[in-house]
């Protein structure tokens, strides 16, 4: 299943970026100021992480919800909904810092919010927790986009790349809402639309 190759190479990704005192970063996270010099670092970055928390989160995230959804959609709708929702989320970023800013970014927290947002059209009843509170995950994807939004608009959480989470959500919606409507035009595949 591709979730598990994302997370293998994802965690040597974030091994070799720690070993080398984080140079993979210096060359394959994207700036905004040179982003459209080097466009492979609207990829590469969705596979480094910052610290061991950040990656923790993000692949506790994968492999929580990564299964589930790539079960329902397919290995390769999976692979091109993560990586479309990683760029979305890595352009969210650029767009919001502004093309002159120096400020690098890293993380798969745009593709994990695809994920999040996919499923909230896919499989809308399904109970997660946010906190301790559980909820389906169509309430779930509404809390998240306006907590993140907010937190973007005050700047409330300094370091944290809170709009590419938003375009990485919105992504997943978009992808999620055309997978349905073909899924259910073609009735290959049968789930609870509830």
């Amino acid at each position: 299943m591709a979730f598990k190759q994302i997370i293998g190479i994802t965690a040597v990704a974030f091994l070799l970026d720690f070993a080398t005192g984080y140079a993979l970063s210096s060359y394959f996270a994207l700036t905004p100021a040179t982003a459209l010099f080097q466009p492979w670092t609207f990829i590469t970055s969705i596979f480094l992480h910052g610290n061991v928390l950040h990656i923790f989160f993000n692949m506790f995230g994968l492999l929580m919800f990564g299964p589930l959804l790539e079960q329902k959609i397919g290995e390769k709708n999976f692979i091109l909904l993560y990586l479309t929702c990683g760029i979305l989320g890595n352009i969210g970023y650029v767009i919001t810092s502004g093309l002159t800013s120096t400020v690098p970014v890293v993380g798969a927290s745009g593709a994990i919010y695809g994920i999040l947002g996919a499923l909230a059209l896919l499989q809308p009843n399904l109970v997660v927790f946010v906190g301790f509170i559980p909820m389906p995950i169509y309430i779930a994807a509404i809390f998240w986009f306006f907590m993140e939004f907010g937190n973007g608009i005050t700047g409330s959480q300094p370091g944290i790349a809170n709009f590419a989470h938003v375009f990485g959500l919105f992504g997943g919606l978009v992808f999620g809402k055309m997978l349905k409507n073909k899924i259910i035009s073609k009735g290959h595949w049968l789930y609870d639309q509830n």
